[in-house]
């Protein structure tokens, strides 16, 4: 018999909904159902797909309709949550949710899926999808900085501030996602901006250190402080000084400032082109990868 394909999903799907994503290999987005639970106000900015079967919901798909990335003006659709047990309806779904995207004028559809999780990444790289990122995170500790480091951490200043722009700009063609086609130039006047932009904030949901070598600024850390986690905002470090001893003491104070701040979680995203970030990231400083972006070029 022909099953019917996905349908937007009402109120009364949310517990179907609910049922299967607890078969979900990765943790349902506890935050979105949360405001499907409070009312209609999230469809403003979500859709959610459902598959009808003969028992109850077949699959779903949770998508966040727009956004705009910040530095490289992105416009991007995201499949929040995501859920089939049978390869048609997964592919029946993220077909739904790039023709949706499409309407949206986005020029991307992104999907984060555990990193273990190698059929639903065989799906998707069918259907176009390709590796864009790392998200990555590791426990903070108390740490202590390396024995006789030539290097000495300190609080970012205001005479700073240009220096670790321009830092940022020199290491950005790293830091930018896998697979998607950029103009530098153009982007290193935003990029710096935006790090001006976030070492001027007069909150305390920030915080900026700076490592040193005698007189000169040779790394810098931006940390957003969001909860239980610190987001690497921005890490970049002077080539010259690349080779391990330099990150691990920036990075080893960070962690220390987190920890003595009771914030348990150190997290980041490394671009999927930056493999040797990635590997120095897990071998040397103890991360593991919790999640993988995909993306999809829809235009």
């Amino acid at each position: 018999m022909h099953q019917p394909g996905p349908r937007l999903a009402s109120s009364t799907d949310l517990q179907g909904v609910l049922a299967l994503a607890e078969r979900k290999i990765s943790p349902c987005n506890e935050a979105i159902y949360q405001r499907i639970r409070e009312g209609d106000t999230w469809q403003s900015e979500y859709d959610l797909y459902v598959c009808d079967g003969t028992e109850g919901l077949r699959g779903f798909l949770v998508l966040k309709k727009h956004l705009t990335r910040g530095i490289t003006g992105d416009r991007e659709s995201v499949i929040c949550d995501f859920f089939a047990p049978h390869v048609p309806d997964q592919t029946s779904l993220l077909d739904c949710a790039a023709d949706a995207a499409r309407s949206y004028d986005s020029q991307f559809l992104t999907i984060e899926i555990a990193p273990h999780d190698k059929h639903l990444r065989e799906v998707l790289e069918g259907q176009g999808y390709r590796l864009e990122s790392h998200r990555i995170s590791v426990a903070t500790a108390d740490c202590r900085p390396p024995e006789a480091s030539p290097y000495s951490v300190r609080l970012a200043e205001a005479q700073d501030h240009f220096s670790i722009a321009v830092l940022n700009s020199m290491m950005l063609e790293h830091t930018l996602s896998a697979e998607r086609d950029y103009d530098l130039s153009e982007l290193t006047f935003r990029s710096m901006e935006a790090i001006f932009q976030q070492l001027s904030r007069q909150d305390e949901g920030c915080v900026a250190l700076v490592l040193t070598r005698g007189q000169e600024l040779v790394a810098h850390l931006l940390l957003e402080l969001m909860g239980e986690t610190g987001y690497i905002y921005d890490l970049a470090v002077a080539r010259e000084h690349w080779g391990g001893t330099a990150v691990r003491h920036i990075m080893r104070s960070g962690s220390q400032l987190l920890f003595q701040r009771n914030i348990p979680l150190l997290a980041g995203d490394v671009s999927a082109c930056n493999l040797r970030a990635l590997q120095f990231a897990r071998r040397a400083l103890g991360f593991s990868v919790d999640s993988q972006r995909f993306g999809r070029r829809l235009r």
